[in-house]
């Protein structure tokens, strides 16, 4: 397999509306052993945008934070994914960022944090905190980060 032909072949789906060979290919991409691979479908399902795609990537997304020293993948999809995070996701992205992902992956989720509407986001965070279960350094964090954030 030439990776950059796949890659490349990835990016030209991404212009196109999903299909059923597409949607199956890129499929195939998401669970390739190639990390850069399944980084050009995940950016491939966030320019279809349309709530199936969203829903892979925010799966695959899920699936590779918890590896650990995964940084460059988690910033890739996550950039995919942020433009199309609404206010029902808040809970999704606080657990991802406070529990599920490597702690070393964190910062790399930090796009999604500062995409959600900042109010409810920091409410939410306040209730997380009062409920326990999450370390409160990374409430901190997260809270500086979505501070920083224009939303």
């Amino acid at each position: 397999m030439e990776l950059d032909k796949v890659s490349k072949r990835l990016s030209e789906l991404a212009v196109n509306k999903p299909n059923r060979y597409s949607v199956e290919e890129v499929d195939s991409a998401l669970e390739s052993k190639h990390e850069g691979i399944q980084v050009c479908a995940a950016k491939t399902l966030g320019a279809w945008g349309d709530e199936k795609s969203i829903e892979k990537l925010k799966n695959r997304l899920e699936k590779i934070s918890k590896l650990p020293a995964r940084w460059g993948a988690v910033s890739a999809m996550s950039k995919s994914l942020a433009p199309h995070l609404k206010q029902n996701d808040i809970d999704w992205v606080l657990s991802l960022y406070l529990n599920s992902s490597n702690p070393h992956n964190r910062f790399s989720l930090s796009v999604l944090l500062m995409s959600l509407p900042k109010i409810e986001t920091l409410r939410k965070l306040e209730l997380k905190l009062d409920q326990g279960g999450v370390d409160p350094k990374d409430v901190r964090n997260a809270k500086a980060i979505i501070q920083k954030s224009a939303i």
